[in-house]
């Protein structure tokens, strides 16, 4: 319960403060819209004695942040993403073949902080991190193949995860107040506990997930 209040706070603050920061003054504020594709790297799961390896096809993305310039080379913002992974294959979980179906949904709430790398150019390279709670979403099914003698399984569960990212990129301004912002993100989180459906074994142990992407926005500052 005191990891889910914490959880909570941080989430809150994701928005209240670069929100509190603008009323101050306009003239540094920016919003940024951001779509991503990446890669998320096998996730070892576990339900009871049974541990599997799921692989899983590219993800995609999508993010929305608002933020302030703090200082000449300081960036701070409040982020929402979201990222979503199809699996792609399971090896190990019941030693017959089945058709595996389901994905990983990421709901993310961060707080990043940028550090700008001004130049008399009209490009600016940064480079930054953030962390904040995400919420996870685990959705998998196992259908066997005719012939194999083991019923269907499926198991699909949210739950809450610590988050955390480290970016770089570039920002080219090709027109005042307008940037086209690229970047690569490395996006983790902690391990996670999901419940099954209609199974005997409830619990399900997923490792820490790590997601490299690329990233690529429209930044509009006011």
């Amino acid at each position: 319960m005191a990891i889910k209040k914490i959880l909570l706070l941080v989430l809150i603050s994701c928005f209240l403060f670069p929100l509190a920061a603008m009323a101050e003054d306009d003239s540094l504020n920016y919003v940024t819209l951001r779509g991503s594709v990446g890669h998320l790297s096998d996730l070892d799961r576990t339900a009871g004695t049974r541990t599997s390896k799921i692989e899983y096809n590219p993800s995609f993305g999508f993010g929305l942040a608002l933020g302030r310039e703090m200082l000449p080379w300081l960036r701070l913002e409040g982020e929402f993403s979201y990222m979503k992974a199809d699996v792609d294959e399971v090896v190990g979980h019941f030693g017959q073949d089945t058709v595996e179906t389901g994905d990983e949904q990421f709901y993310a709430f961060m707080i990043n902080a940028l550090f700008d790398y001004r130049n008399t150019t009209s490009v600016t390279p940064y480079a930054g991190g953030g962390i904040g709670p995400v919420y996870a979403h685990h959705e998998i099914g196992f259908d066997p193949i005719l012939g194999d003698a083991i019923p269907g399984v499926s198991s699909s569960d949210g739950a809450w995860a610590f988050g955390y990212q480290l970016m770089a990129g570039a920002a080219w301004e090709f027109m005042p107040g307008v940037s086209l912002d690229l970047m690569y993100r490395f996006f983790g989180t902690s391990s996670r506990d999901h419940e099954q459906d209609n199974v005997a074994i409830k619990d399900v142990d997923l490792d820490a997930a790590r997601i490299h992407m690329g990233v690529a926005g429209i930044r509009w500052a006011f």
